[in-house]
């Protein structure tokens, strides 16, 4: 979103990574984590979602991807990766977790 600009990543090993991207103005941070996953939208569901969200989530279906929002979170697995896009450091808002979630 405007006003927020990429940190660099903050750590990498196989399979996985760990982006950050800090607010311009002070507004704190948020983080993209990309992870190989073998995962379908059911089990992030199962095995993630419903259990970190303690059943309070909202289900969004962009692209053909359906994308899980709860706690200032956004979770998807598309094409064998686990998304997971945490702002609980930046004020965003759901619509633009979601936004971020389509771009990727």
């Amino acid at each position: 979103p405007a006003g927020y600009g990429f940190a660099g990543p903050e750590w990498f090993r196989p399979g996985e990574i760990f982006m950050k991207f800090t607010g311009n103005g002070g507004s704190g941070d948020y983080t993209i984590t990309q992870k190989q996953s073998g995962w379908n939208s059911v089990a992030v569901l199962d095995n993630l979602v419903a259990k970190e969200s303690r059943g309070k989530y909202n289900i969004t279906s962009e692209g053909g991807v359906t994308i899980y929002t709860y706690d200032s979170k956004a979770v998807w697995s598309n094409g064998g990766v686990l998304y997971t896009i945490d702002s609980s450091n930046a004020p965003l808002a759901n619509d633009q977790l979601i936004r971020i979630a389509s771009s990727l």
